[in-house]
């Protein structure tokens, strides 16, 4: 398989820190879907900085497959169609659903996704494959 796309992108946590102190669970519900919503609230009963933290990975994730697949968010990539969960080896793993699942069907693309935070800065990096 080659590489067909790379997308890059950082985000602030904080910054999403403020967003939730504003707009809270109506910006949740926007980025996250059904899963990582649900990882979300996990993760904030522990610490809303741990949530904050989740939701700037997955908002740079879905950034990043949006500029690896060419589209942008809000194009192919609709934030509910794409969620970027830990599998059993803790490592992240797309799931895709909808009109962006039947794409990567229809191409035979492979998605691959590397997560990084830092206090004060997370960083996402897709890979697609394609044949």
């Amino acid at each position: 398989m080659a590489i067909v796309g790379i997308g890059l992108d950082l985000c602030d946590p904080q910054r999403v820190a403020r967003v939730l102190a504003r707009r809270g669970a109506a910006f949740v519900q926007r980025v996250l879907g059904p899963a990582e919503r649900d990882e979300y609230a996990r993760r904030s009963a522990a610490s809303p900085q741990r949530g904050a933290h989740y939701v700037a990975t997955r908002f740079a994730a879905k950034e990043a497959l949006g500029k690896a697949l060419g589209s942008g968010v809000a194009g192919l990539v609709a934030w509910h169609d794409c969620e970027c969960l830990n599998g059993p080896s803790g490592a992240p793993q797309w799931h895709c659903h909808g009109e962006l699942a039947r794409h990567i069907a229809q191409r035979g693309l492979r998605l691959h996704v590397s997560l990084s935070d830092e206090r004060s800065l997370v960083a996402a990096m897709v890979v697609v494959e394609g044949g």
